[in-house]
């Protein structure tokens, strides 16, 4: 029987998809860098990496759209005048 190593999880992939919920720019650059950096480094979470990088981007233009969206959005009807 051969014994199997496990690779160990990325620490930026397990922090990308965690923080991509909560600020989903630092979860964007934290799963990049897992990305980039787990095959080099011999480390499993790809899932998690490219998982925290599809919430981190939706998210943030779902923010960016909402944004704009409040941004531009035409402000109440003025009141009717005073009769004089």
């Amino acid at each position: 029987m051969v014994d199997q190593i496990k690779k160990p999880y990325s620490a930026f992939a397990i922090a990308g998809f965690i923080v991509a919920f909560f600020l989903p720019p630092l979860g964007l650059v934290f799963s990049i860098i897992a990305l980039a950096t787990m095959k080099s480094r011999s480390q499993t979470g790809k899932g998690l990496a490219i998982a925290g990088t599809i919430i981190s981007a939706f998210l943030c233009v779902f923010s960016v759209v909402v944004f704009l969206l409040w941004l531009f959005m035409p402000g109440p009807p003025a009141p009717p005048p005073y009769p004089a």
